[in-house]
């Protein structure tokens, strides 16, 4: 039973994540992207995810990260870096790994911004994991579990020694 209800606990705290951050997403106009080529690398390893924020009336700055619309990629978007705009309205972008500007045949517009970049989350990367960050949290962590389990542990078997000698002093012919 209580198996059971531990499991609904972590189901309905799960559900209020998820529940959050789809209010979050609808109402705020954040748009979650995951990176999946290499062209940032250095900024943003592939396999990350980027939080980005709707910019219609956000000034963009040079060095800017931004997410556009992008159809000559597969995914439909693209996360690089914002240098300025042209004399014709299109987007000046780079991908930091890239040693050269974007060369689109259909540059982008401030129209086709999805957003600003405002944070990107890399511990879902193998690299995350290669760097002192990711050796940090996963000690961290493994730690973290070790002294739960040893003082959840210590605590139920406490109770099971008092249960015991209850049980021995309640029943004498036990002994």
């Amino acid at each position: 039973m209580k198996l059971l209800r531990k499991a609904g606990i972590w189901t309905a705290i799960l559900l209020a994540i998820v529940g959050g951050l789809a209010f979050v997403v609808v109402h705020f106009n954040v748009h979650a992207n995951r990176i999946t080529s290499g062209s940032m690398t250095g900024t943003l390893p592939v396999g990350s995810i980027v939080i980005s924020y709707k910019t219609d009336n956000v000034q963009l700055d040079r060095r800017d990260i931004i997410t556009f619309r992008n159809p000559e990629d597969k995914s439909g978007v693209t996360t690089h870096t914002y240098l300025g705009t042209r004399k014709d309205g299109t987007l000046i972008t780079h991908g930091d790994a890239n040693l050269t500007l974007d060369n689109l045949d259909n540059p982008p517009r401030r129209a086709d911004v999805v957003g600003k970049v405002i944070l990107h989350v890399d511990v879902f990367t193998t690299t995350f994991w290669k760097t002192w960050r990711g050796v940090t949290l996963a000690l961290g962590l493994a730690f973290g579990v070790l002294a739960w389990w040893l003082l959840t542990g210590d605590a139920k078997s406490s109770k099971s020694e008092k249960g015991r000698h209850r049980k021995e002093a309640s029943n004498p012919a036990a002994t």
